[in-house]
């Protein structure tokens, strides 16, 4: 799907879950698209490595580039958090 049609796709569900006071979960690597949505979680290995908003992704992630984002996802957590001198908590829960 292309990038536009898959924005599209994911604010209609957002409408369409808000007016029926439903939640949707939705599976995606698409880092684009993530401030469509209410609540964000990470998984690693089966693991929550966040969960929160994407105002505060961007601010543990310390960027506001979705594909820095999406470069992170794709590295160990620990890797990332070196990266970017965060402290050693690895859940945001």
């Amino acid at each position: 799907m292309d990038a536009l049609s898959d924005r599209n796709l994911l604010r209609t569900l957002k409408i369409l879950a808000k007016s029926a006071h439903k939640s949707i979960v939705v599976i995606t690597h698409n880092t684009e698209n993530l401030a469509i949505f209410d609540k964000i979680i990470f998984l690693s290995k089966g693991r929550p490595t966040f969960a929160g908003t994407y105002e505060e992704l961007l601010l543990e992630y310390k960027t506001s580039d979705p594909y820095m984002i999406r470069k992170y996802m794709d590295m160990n957590i620990a890797d990332v958090y070196q990266e970017l001198n965060a402290s050693t908590r690895i859940y945001k829960i």
